[in-house]
């Protein structure tokens, strides 16, 4: 047998397996009661997934494992056992059609996202943030921001902090002003394509909690081309709370090294392992700080103290998070040790830092800038 033949097996089999679990999880999660089923992968290209109700097989299209998240893949094996409860739990389809009403309410029951209801799912017009469909107010919003994170880049920094600020302020009253509307949440992940979480980065995702608006959930996800499980970030807020943490979370790291490598490159003496973590949890901190001041500055009744009380009393949200991921864990914090000289000097950088455009370096973007 060819080594490209035992390598495919070799994949399908992983690759089976996790699906499989998946599958088991979905109905201990939720308490569904189905009957076992089989799962094939076939090299087709008319569908990305199908149930067939005669053979009890749920089938998946080769290409939607190699070339799409495994985010996709859970929304599309939620869809295709939709069905099979249509067919063993709801009696059938009953002449409403195969996405009717009874389709509807076995999506409800699996927490299948909105866009993979649908008959069909276009992924090059779906991207991986799930509802993340814009509208021309919120598209006004994002062209503001755009143009006041421009003006963050100014030398000035009494200018550059005053637009940071206002771009915060200018989230803070969308959020006041779109609360009311019972808006819709959105998710979307980021793939560390990693084993673990680094300590800094878990830092971070605490700054988009407290200060950006956003829930933020550690998951992890089964990487088909590798065989090999990473860790996953997802974020859920209103759309235009999670594209605004999306972007800090990428400023961020980005900042981190680039004021890591100038510190090592001034240093008398060398960075160790322990100096290096320091550092950027320093940076994180003074960055923080500033963040916090900006806020007291507001006051409880300005737009940015306002917003965040009715973001720690969002009842639907809160809701929301319960129904979607009703075994909800809080995630325990690790300890690391500290070089306080590392730190306190990072934290002395961090409170210079302010939200600006992305910089640009050879090739593009330096990391995945929404604005």
């Amino acid at each position: 047998m060819e080594r490209e033949e035992v390598d495919f097996f070799s994949w399908r089999r992983l690759s089976l397996e996790k699906l499989y679990e998946r599958y088991d999880s979905l109905l201990k999660d939720y308490g569904i009661k189905l009957r076992p089923v089989l799962i094939e992968i076939v090299d087709v290209d008319t569908y990305w997934g199908l149930w067939d109700a005669s053979t009890r097989t749920i089938r998946f299209a080769k290409k939607l494992l190699q070339e799409y998240s495994w985010f996709y893949v859970v929304q599309i094996l939620g869809h295709e056992m939709a069905h099979q409860m249509v067919d063993e739990c709801y009696g059938g389809w009953g002449g409403e059609g195969a996405h009717g009403p009874k389709f509807q309410r076995a999506c409800e029951e699996l927490r299948i996202w909105e866009p993979f209801r649908r008959a069909c799912v276009d992924f090059q017009s779906t991207p991986l943030e799930v509802g993340m469909e814009e509208d021309s107010e919120s598209a006004k919003l994002l062209d503001k921001v755009k143009k006041l994170l421009a003006l963050a880049t100014s030398k000035n920094e009494h200018e550059a902090l005053l637009a940071m600020n206002k771009v915060r302020e200018l989230y803070a009253k969308y959020h006041l002003e779109h609360q009311a509307k019972q808006p819709g949440f959105y998710h979307h992940w980021i793939l560390l394509k990693k084993n673990r979480v680094e300590r800094y980065e878990s830092r971070i995702f605490s700054l988009l909690i407290e200060h950006f608006f956003v829930k933020v959930i550690y998951t992890s996800y089964w990487d088909f081309d590798a065989s090999h499980w990473y860790q996953a970030v997802e974020l859920i807020g209103t759309r235009e709370n999670v594209l605004m943490a999306d972007y800090v979370y990428h400023f961020l790291t980005h900042q981190l090294e680039y004021w890591l490598k100038d510190a090592v490159e001034r240093s008398p003496v060398a960075f160790s392992r322990v100096a290096r973590k320091s550092f950027r949890l320093g940076l994180l901190a003074g960055f923080s700080e500033k963040l916090q001041v900006s806020e007291q500055v507001s006051g409880a009744r300005g737009v940015l103290g306002k917003a965040m009380v009715l973001f720690q009393k969002d009842i639907a949200l809160e809701n929301y998070m319960n129904r979607v991921y009703p075994f909800l864990r809080s995630r325990a914090s690790n300890t690391t040790m500290i070089d306080r000289t590392a730190f306190a000097t990072g934290k002395e950088v961090g409170k210079t830092i302010v939200l600006k455009r992305a910089v640009q370096e050879e090739g593009g973007s330096s990391g995945k800038l929404l604005v």
